[in-house]
């Protein structure tokens, strides 16, 4: 029962998020459920984030109307995409894409043979989960207790993720289900890459797919994130990244989808933060317009990541759950050099450098051009990992395989970009 309930409550999450339908109607299907898996996700977690901010306790019948109200009147309101030459894609997708759905099968097979699950995931990702699904609040004196191995101010998406999976049961979590669900967030994020990829008419997007799929689940196994944020995060990412990437031309459409899923990477992990600022930031400069015109358009899809940002400090600032966010004392600039040189190691992924080789000789085929706002952001996001592991003892053998799949995916943004066809 306890495993029925959980992959219920997460296929649940389908229909809650189907609000999105007029945004991605014209995408291909395997992308639009992909966009609606996220967007329940991120609509049953804010509505829990803002009851514990409040101090009411969630049930199903706080949490599931307005969701599901909104995708009943946007099935109704929405009017059916009109199939046009334009907008119809009859390409089939190429046999490569075979070896992506064997990669995906072989990290399920990793999953469920336990070589993937992660220490970070039993101590506290799905501690967290099950003692707020069974308080129904996001409990934060049991969190910031210095007895618990908690860190408090990780942002709460994962852990409200697992909880939303214990409404209507006896408070036990299912931790299989929830290091089986890795898999279904890398599935997602590939569909949505794909979808994307395809209404923009990139050529080589099935193999870039491809490649994406097989290296991740690799990754994922290898340093062992299975009921880890990072499946999560990488999620958002990359729904946000195709969402500004792949364009015929740009729409408002596109930029509230990449809002969305950039308030979810702000919720999912702390270097989310990060992300979402570079993002904003910087993926202005590829827009089309005068100055001012990229500017408005760049502020306008940045106000809800940076304001959903700004709630979790705010709320984890007025609660006390001061941990990660603060620096450490022992950060110093004598220990750069011996840092950066352990960071251009980790940069090999322990594949002698091939994942950054193969998609940059994708991306020297295209329109360099193009990807040069990603490039830049990819650069600046390594040069804040340099800087947070500036220490003694950086460990970055420890976690810099983890951290360093953002910036590897925002420079298959980057190649992406350098290969959408240019508008006629």
């Amino acid at each position: 029962m306890v495993t029925l309930r959980f992959a219920l409550l997460t296929l649940a999450l389908i229909p809650l998020g189907s609000w999105a339908r007029p945004l991605v109607r014209h995408l291909a299907w395997p992308g639009r459920l992909a966009i609606y898996f996220a967007c329940g996700l991120l609509s049953v977690v804010v509505q829990m984030f803002v009851l514990s901010m409040l101090g009411v306790h969630w049930n199903a019948w706080l949490l599931v109307p307005l969701p599901l109200l909104l995708s009943v009147v946007s099935a109704r309101l929405s009017v059916p995409l009109r199939p046009t030459a334009q907008t119809t894609d009859n390409r089939r997708p190429t046999t490569i894409l075979l070896l992506a759905a064997t990669a995906w099968a072989t990290l399920i097979s990793a999953v469920f043979a336990a070589m993937a699950t992660s220490g970070d995931f039993v101590y506290f990702w799905g501690v967290k989960g099950q003692r707020w699904g069974a308080v129904h609040l996001l409990d934060t004196e049991f969190t910031k207790a210095p007895s618990h191995y908690m860190h408090p101010d990780y942002p709460p998406l994962l852990p409200l993720y697992y909880a939303w999976t214990l409404l209507g049961g006896d408070g036990a979590l299912d931790w299989w289900g929830a290091i089986l669900a890795t898999p279904l967030f890398l599935l997602a994020g590939a569909s949505a890459l794909w979808a994307f990829g395809r209404y923009a008419r990139v050529g080589t997007i099935d193999g870039i797919v491809t490649l994406f799929v097989a290296l991740y689940a690799l990754f994922y196994v290898r340093n062992q994130v299975a009921g880890n944020a990072e499946p999560p995060l990488h999620l958002f990412e990359a729904i946000a990244l195709a969402a500004l990437t792949c364009w015929r031309e740009r729409s408002d459409e596109h930029d509230w989808i990449a809002a969305i899923a950039l308030s979810g990477v702000a919720l999912t992990k702390v270097e989310g933060g990060v992300f979402v600022l570079l993002v904003c930031g910087l993926t202005w400069i590829a827009r089309e317009g005068t100055l001012r015109q990229r500017l408005i358009a760049g502020a306008k899809m940045a106000a809800l990541p940076v304001a959903t940002l700004a709630t979790w400090l705010l709320f984890g600032i007025s609660r006390g759950l001061t941990d990660t966010y603060v620096p450490r004392e022992d950060l110093s600039i004598q220990y750069i050099w011996p840092t950066f040189l352990d960071l251009v190691r980790e940069l090999s992924l322990h594949l002698w450098y091939l994942p950054w080789i193969a998609f940059g000789v994708i991306l020297l085929c295209g329109r360099v051009r193009n990807a040069v706002p990603y490039l830049i952001a990819c650069v600046v996001f390594l040069l804040f990992l340099l800087s947070v592991y500036t220490r003694a003892e950086p460990h970055l053998e420890w976690s810099a395989g983890r951290t360093l799949m953002t910036p590897l995916l925002l420079f298959i943004a980057g190649t992406i970009a350098a290969q959408r066809p240019q508008r006629a």
